[in-house]
């Protein structure tokens, strides 16, 4: 039935109930007589050129794709890619991200960054940090260095290279190896201290320079 009395309305009834009210600012679905589904579209699909309100939850049974290549959500692998028809991933994005709150990741397997990675701020982590490969990397470059070290113990496994001519240390310095050598390519091994210097061999002292200078 087909109601045109209404003022500025056209509505078209089924079993005296209203489904479809026209009126002069757009349209109002009331209910559908052959599906539970207040609009139903069986072929050819429907153009909206104005923008559409949804108010509850809404299930899509296939691709949803957002200005061709802005949004591409795949119902069947279960992804969705930004800037990309072609999602790889359960997210996939082709261009910058940028966020303005935390980044917080789960579970156990390698993330993998193909370039570099530059914070603005700390980084702070609650486990070790790995290089991929033995003896491969380095920790900063001649030309880009750390301003300073904290560690509370280091343990180095190669060469160490001082490039200064001062090794500072606030108390007690020692130095032990199972074979030690002092050498100097040119000029002299000096030790200087305002007390005694002296020498030990098997835990005896063999040799000591008091501060007066006598052996």
């Amino acid at each position: 039935t087909i109601d045109a009395e209404t003022s500025n309305h056209i509505i078209i009834k089924a079993e005296d109930t209203n489904v479809l009210d026209i009126i002069k600012g757009g349209v109002n679905i009331i209910g559908n007589a052959t599906t539970s589904n207040r609009f139903y579209v069986t072929s050819g699909g429907a153009s909206i050129t104005g923008v559409v309100d949804i108010i509850g939850t809404t299930t899509l049974d296939s691709y949803l794709i957002v200005d061709a290549g802005t949004l591409y959500v795949h119902p069947v692998l279960d992804r969705v890619g930004i800037s990309s028809s072609t999602p790889s991933e359960k997210l996939s994005v082709a261009g910058n991200i940028m966020g303005s709150g935390n980044m917080v990741l789960y579970g156990t397997a390698t993330s993998t960054i193909a370039g570099p990675v530059e914070l603005a701020s700390n980084l702070r982590t609650t486990g070790n940090i790995y290089p991929s490969q033995d003896v491969t990397y380095m920790l900063g470059s001649p030309s880009a260095r750390w301003a300073n070290i904290y560690a509370a113990t280091t343990t180095i496994g190669g060469t160490v290279t001082i490039d200064t001519d001062d090794v500072r240390a606030s108390g007690l310095l020692t130095i032990s190896a199972t074979d030690m050598r002092l050498s100097a390519s040119a000029g002299d091994i000096s030790a200087t201290s305002s007390n005694d210097i002296y020498f030990a061999t098997n835990n005896k002292e063999r040799l000591r320079i008091n501060s007066t200078g006598y052996v």
